[in-house]
């Protein structure tokens, strides 16, 4: 299957705000363009504005984690089942569910503040991934220096 590459910066979407929140797409929308690209690639298409648009897919702004958040076990995107998410780095976790072509992995980087899909692994102990931010491949050590958590989909007809 071919890996969609979508950006949180696209003006399309990088106005509109996130679910019932007043976080917008632009600077706070790399964990719903993640799932985007993610059901692209599980056959499902959807944009990243429709997925924002699920208010009751994200926390509201009384949520003392703060507003915007995705409610993992709340989402209803065709083809992705919600497995598993992990607090910190599990190195064997992400590794096992890399090597299962029909698992999809999100990373958390960046300290906590992004989000990216696991693509690969590469020769020298990185990883490759879809950044949200731009629209573009790259690799995760490298660009953000630590993985803080990941999150688990089972692709599903």
């Amino acid at each position: 299957m071919k890996v969609t590459y979508l950006s949180q910066l696209d003006p399309r979407w990088a106005g509109n705000k996130i679910g019932p929140g007043p976080l917008k797409m632009g600077r706070y929308g790399c964990t719903t363009t993640m799932l985007s690209m993610m059901a692209f690639y599980a056959g499902h298409p959807i944009l990243p504005d429709e997925i924002a648009s699920h208010a009751d897919w994200y926390t509201d702004a009384s949520n003392p984690s703060g507003p915007c958040l995705v409610l993992w076990n709340k989402l209803n995107i065709a083809g992705l089942k919600f497995i598993w998410r992990q607090k910190g780095y599990d190195k064997a976790r992400i590794l096992k569910d890399l090597a299962d072509p029909q698992m999809l992995v999100g990373l958390q980087v960046n300290n906590g503040q992004h989000w990216v899909w696991l693509l690969g692994k590469t020769w020298f102990g990185d990883y490759t991934a879809a950044d949200p931010l731009g629209g573009i491949r790259c690799n995760v050590l490298k660009k953000y220096k630590n993985i803080t958590g990941s999150v688990h989909f089972k692709m599903v007809k």
